[in-house]
């Protein structure tokens, strides 16, 4: 039973060594991210001013200006090409003076209708 108690005790120490090893290896991997990380934040930081310093305000206003431009320019064609639609169906629609002699043309025919019909 000794030696049983023993051999427990023994494997007892080699898995808390292991453990050990296994938190020094944790720990480490800890250590190496976060320089890791420090070096991609360093990076993203040093992108960003880049980024900045080239993309000013003040190089955007003239493309905005642009397409503003652009914008105005297809919403005054879109508003032509309406009304110049609109013009094309008025156009067609028959005057006041051609309505009114379609209708004495419709009186004289049935006054002819019934001057001549029993």
């Amino acid at each position: 039973m000794l030696e049983r108690v023993e051999a427990l005790e023994a494997g007892q120490k080699t898995i808390l060594a292991k453990l050990d090893e296994i938190g020094k290896g944790i720990a480490d991997g800890r250590l190496d991210n976060e320089k890791r990380f420090g070096a991609i934040e360093g990076r993203l930081t040093g992108i960003e001013a880049k980024l900045d310093a080239r993309a000013t305000k003040a190089d955007l206003t003239p493309i905005e200006t642009k397409l503003t431009k652009v914008q105005d320019a297809v919403d005054t064609r879109a508003a032509t090409s309406d009304l110049n639609l609109l013009k094309g169906k008025v156009d067609a629609l028959p005057t006041t003076t051609q309505l009114v002699l379609f209708a004495v043309a419709i009186f004289a025919a049935a006054g002819i209708t019934r001057f001549f019909g029993h």
